[in-house]
């Protein structure tokens, strides 16, 4: 997994690139922490890169929201592949986030 950070004027996007499981699914909840030490923090996650995704990594989504919503802040997700989308869906996870269908669209309505 590698995670890239672009700030888009108000809203800071992690672009990651790879698979999430549980080998490396602590290191993105440590970065997600760190993005929400400064209070009402826009976070975008852009899964587009993203290929495979396991119970670990849905678990860190899940870390990411709830250190948004106690810091009074906003988490989205967007640009997931087809395949990615469809294991949101499986898992029934794929209402517990706002999801974007492109990096730009998040952004906007992050604003």
């Amino acid at each position: 997994m590698d995670i890239q950070e672009v700030v888009a004027g108000h809203v800071t996007v992690l672009a990651i690139s790879g698979r999430i499981h549980s080998s490396n699914a602590m290191d993105l909840i440590n970065r997600l922490r760190e993005m929400y030490v400064q209070r009402g923090r826009l976070l975008l996650l852009d899964l587009e890169l993203v290929d495979y995704i396991t119970c670990a990594g849905f678990r860190t989504m899940l870390i990411g929201r709830q250190h948004a919503t106690s810091s009074g802040g906003s988490f989205a997700l967007c640009s997931l592949a087809s395949k990615l989308r469809e294991l949101f869906d499986m898992s029934g996870f794929i209402d517990n986030f706002a999801i974007h269908p492109t990096r730009e669209e998040g952004i906007a309505r992050l604003v």
